[in-house]
Protein backbone atom coordinates (compact mmCIF):
# COMPACT_ATOMS: atom_id res chain seq x y z
CA UNK A 1 0.00 0.00 0.00
CA UNK A 2 1.03 3.45 -0.63
CA UNK A 3 1.45 6.20 1.90
CA UNK A 4 0.18 9.90 1.91
CA UNK A 5 -0.31 12.25 3.88
CA UNK A 6 -2.93 14.87 4.58
CA UNK A 7 -3.71 17.21 7.36
CA UNK A 8 -0.96 15.61 9.75
CA UNK A 9 -3.05 12.23 9.23
CA UNK A 10 -1.86 9.44 7.12
CA UNK A 11 -3.65 8.00 4.63
CA UNK A 12 -3.05 4.60 3.11
CA UNK A 13 -4.25 3.67 0.00
CA UNK A 14 -4.91 0.04 -0.63
CA UNK A 15 -2.75 -1.68 -3.38
CA UNK A 16 -3.24 -5.44 -2.48
CA UNK A 17 -6.04 -7.05 -0.38
CA UNK A 18 -5.46 -5.63 3.17
CA UNK A 19 -5.08 -9.01 4.72
CA UNK A 20 -3.34 -11.99 4.37
CA UNK A 21 -4.61 -15.52 5.26
CA UNK A 22 -1.99 -15.17 8.38
CA UNK A 23 -3.52 -12.15 9.53
CA UNK A 24 -7.56 -13.91 8.95
CA UNK A 25 -6.28 -16.78 11.17
CA UNK A 26 -5.04 -14.63 14.10
CA UNK A 27 -8.87 -12.78 13.97
CA UNK A 28 -10.54 -16.00 14.08
CA UNK A 29 -8.26 -17.39 17.18
CA UNK A 30 -9.00 -13.22 19.16
CA UNK A 31 -12.38 -14.03 17.90
CA UNK A 32 -12.59 -17.34 19.76
CA UNK A 33 -10.75 -15.41 22.89
CA UNK A 34 -13.02 -12.69 22.72
CA UNK A 35 -16.33 -15.12 23.05
CA UNK A 36 -14.66 -17.01 25.27
CA UNK A 37 -14.11 -13.75 27.89
CA UNK A 38 -17.81 -12.99 26.86
CA UNK A 39 -19.55 -15.75 27.93
CA UNK A 40 -17.56 -16.19 31.40
CA UNK A 41 -18.80 -12.87 32.64
CA UNK A 42 -22.38 -13.73 31.30
CA UNK A 43 -21.51 -17.21 33.46
CA UNK A 44 -20.43 -14.86 36.32
CA UNK A 45 -23.69 -12.84 36.05
CA UNK A 46 -26.19 -15.45 36.32
CA UNK A 47 -24.04 -16.92 38.83
CA UNK A 48 -24.72 -14.02 41.01
CA UNK A 49 -28.00 -13.57 40.03
CA UNK A 50 -28.90 -17.16 41.54
CA UNK A 51 -26.81 -15.92 44.12
CA UNK A 52 -29.18 -12.71 44.84
CA UNK A 53 -32.57 -14.91 44.35
CA UNK A 54 -31.52 -17.62 46.94
CA UNK A 55 -30.32 -14.72 49.75
CA UNK A 56 -32.35 -11.89 49.14
CA UNK A 57 -35.45 -13.74 47.95
CA UNK A 58 -35.83 -16.42 50.83
CA UNK A 59 -39.04 -15.51 51.92
CA UNK A 60 -40.19 -16.89 48.54
CA UNK A 61 -41.70 -20.71 48.60
CA UNK A 62 -38.75 -23.46 47.07
CA UNK A 63 -40.99 -24.13 44.20
CA UNK A 64 -41.23 -19.97 43.17
CA UNK A 65 -37.63 -20.00 43.65
CA UNK A 66 -36.64 -22.79 41.38
CA UNK A 67 -39.02 -21.12 38.89
CA UNK A 68 -37.18 -18.26 38.68
CA UNK A 69 -33.91 -19.81 38.61
CA UNK A 70 -35.14 -22.31 36.18
CA UNK A 71 -36.31 -19.41 33.90
CA UNK A 72 -33.67 -17.57 33.75
CA UNK A 73 -30.66 -19.84 33.90
CA UNK A 74 -31.75 -22.15 30.85
CA UNK A 75 -33.94 -19.31 28.41
CA UNK A 76 -34.17 -15.69 28.09
CA UNK A 77 -31.74 -14.82 30.71
CA UNK A 78 -28.42 -16.41 29.82
CA UNK A 79 -29.08 -14.90 25.72
CA UNK A 80 -29.86 -11.57 27.01
CA UNK A 81 -26.81 -11.31 29.01
CA UNK A 82 -24.56 -12.72 26.38
CA UNK A 83 -26.07 -10.53 24.08
CA UNK A 84 -25.70 -7.19 26.33
CA UNK A 85 -22.31 -8.31 26.96
CA UNK A 86 -20.88 -8.96 23.48
CA UNK A 87 -22.26 -5.56 22.32
CA UNK A 88 -20.98 -3.48 25.38
CA UNK A 89 -17.51 -5.57 25.41
CA UNK A 90 -16.62 -5.01 21.79
CA UNK A 91 -18.04 -1.51 21.49
CA UNK A 92 -16.09 -0.77 24.83
CA UNK A 93 -12.91 -2.46 23.78
CA UNK A 94 -13.36 -0.58 20.31
CA UNK A 95 -13.75 2.53 21.38
CA UNK A 96 -11.60 2.78 24.32
CA UNK A 97 -8.64 0.71 23.88
CA UNK A 98 -7.95 2.26 20.27
CA UNK A 99 -9.28 -0.72 18.12
CA UNK A 100 -7.99 -3.60 20.57
CA UNK A 101 -9.75 -6.14 22.04
CA UNK A 102 -8.61 -8.67 24.39
CA UNK A 103 -8.38 -11.49 21.81
CA UNK A 104 -6.68 -8.80 19.45
CA UNK A 105 -4.23 -7.31 22.15
CA UNK A 106 -3.09 -11.46 22.60
CA UNK A 107 -3.28 -12.01 19.04
CA UNK A 108 -0.78 -8.88 18.02
CA UNK A 109 -3.73 -7.17 16.17
CA UNK A 110 -5.28 -3.70 16.10
CA UNK A 111 -8.37 -2.16 14.07
CA UNK A 112 -8.07 0.70 11.99
CA UNK A 113 -9.99 3.16 10.22
CA UNK A 114 -9.51 1.35 6.51
CA UNK A 115 -8.61 5.17 5.12
CA UNK A 116 -7.22 6.75 7.99
CA UNK A 117 -5.08 3.95 10.19
CA UNK A 118 -3.74 6.56 12.54
CA UNK A 119 -6.62 8.20 13.18
CA UNK A 120 -8.56 6.15 16.32
CA UNK A 121 -11.30 4.50 16.10
CA UNK A 122 -14.72 7.09 16.15
CA UNK A 123 -18.00 6.06 18.02
CA UNK A 124 -19.50 5.56 14.73
CA UNK A 125 -16.64 3.03 13.45
CA UNK A 126 -16.75 1.29 17.10
CA UNK A 127 -20.58 1.14 16.65
CA UNK A 128 -20.90 -0.33 13.27
CA UNK A 129 -18.42 -3.24 13.75
CA UNK A 130 -19.90 -4.09 17.00
CA UNK A 131 -23.28 -4.45 15.59
CA UNK A 132 -21.49 -6.40 12.70
CA UNK A 133 -20.18 -8.74 15.67
CA UNK A 134 -23.62 -9.04 17.47
CA UNK A 135 -25.05 -10.33 13.51
CA UNK A 136 -22.42 -12.27 13.58
CA UNK A 137 -23.29 -13.86 16.58
CA UNK A 138 -27.12 -13.90 16.43
CA UNK A 139 -26.62 -16.14 13.04
CA UNK A 140 -24.26 -18.35 15.07
CA UNK A 141 -21.38 -16.83 13.39
CA UNK A 142 -22.19 -17.62 9.45
CA UNK A 143 -21.45 -14.70 8.02
CA UNK A 144 -18.08 -14.96 9.40
CA UNK A 145 -16.91 -17.13 6.78
CA UNK A 146 -17.45 -14.62 4.03
CA UNK A 147 -13.91 -13.74 4.67
CA UNK A 148 -12.36 -17.39 3.69
CA UNK A 149 -14.31 -16.41 0.43
CA UNK A 150 -13.18 -12.66 -0.67
CA UNK A 151 -10.07 -12.00 -2.38
CA UNK A 152 -8.95 -8.94 0.60
CA UNK A 153 -10.45 -11.52 3.03
CA UNK A 154 -12.50 -8.88 4.44
CA UNK A 155 -15.67 -9.74 6.50
CA UNK A 156 -19.47 -8.37 7.78
CA UNK A 157 -17.67 -6.02 10.45
CA UNK A 158 -14.58 -4.76 7.91
CA UNK A 159 -17.21 -3.56 5.13
CA UNK A 160 -19.95 -2.74 7.16
CA UNK A 161 -17.81 -0.15 9.44
CA UNK A 162 -14.90 0.47 6.65
CA UNK A 163 -12.35 -0.79 9.36
CA UNK A 164 -10.10 -3.60 9.00
CA UNK A 165 -7.70 -5.74 11.10
CA UNK A 166 -3.80 -4.72 10.94
CA UNK A 167 -1.11 -6.71 12.77
CA UNK A 168 0.29 -4.33 15.86
CA UNK A 169 3.76 -4.57 14.13
CA UNK A 170 2.62 -2.68 11.09
CA UNK A 171 0.58 -0.13 13.21
CA UNK A 172 3.92 0.58 15.05
CA UNK A 173 5.78 1.37 11.94
CA UNK A 174 2.89 3.29 11.00
CA UNK A 175 3.09 5.55 13.54
CA UNK A 176 7.20 5.50 13.64
CA UNK A 177 7.18 6.70 9.74
CA UNK A 178 4.22 9.25 11.07
CA UNK A 179 6.51 10.80 13.67
CA UNK A 180 9.58 10.62 11.40
CA UNK A 181 7.75 12.86 8.91
CA UNK A 182 6.67 15.51 11.36
CA UNK A 183 10.70 15.56 12.88
CA UNK A 184 11.08 16.45 9.52
CA UNK A 185 8.65 18.66 8.89
CA UNK A 186 9.97 20.60 12.44
CA UNK A 187 13.42 20.51 11.00
CA UNK A 188 12.77 22.06 7.71
CA UNK A 189 10.39 24.60 9.32
CA UNK A 190 13.41 25.49 11.91
CA UNK A 191 16.20 25.37 9.71
CA UNK A 192 14.20 28.04 7.60
CA UNK A 193 13.53 30.04 10.17
CA UNK A 194 17.26 30.34 10.91
CA UNK A 195 17.99 30.80 7.54
CA UNK A 196 16.07 34.39 7.00
CA UNK A 197 16.87 35.27 10.36
CA UNK A 198 20.49 34.82 9.82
Amino acid sequence: MTETKTGHILFFKPTRPFQSKKVLRKRVYAFIIDLFVISLIGQLMVNSFEEYVQLHLFGLAGKTQWNILNHTSHHHLRFVLNSINLFGYFFLSLYLSSGQTFGKLLMGLRIVNRRQVLKPLTMKDALLRTTAYYINYTLFCLPFFISFFRRDKSGLPDMLSATYSIPQENYDRFLASYHGQLKMEAEAKETQRDFFAA
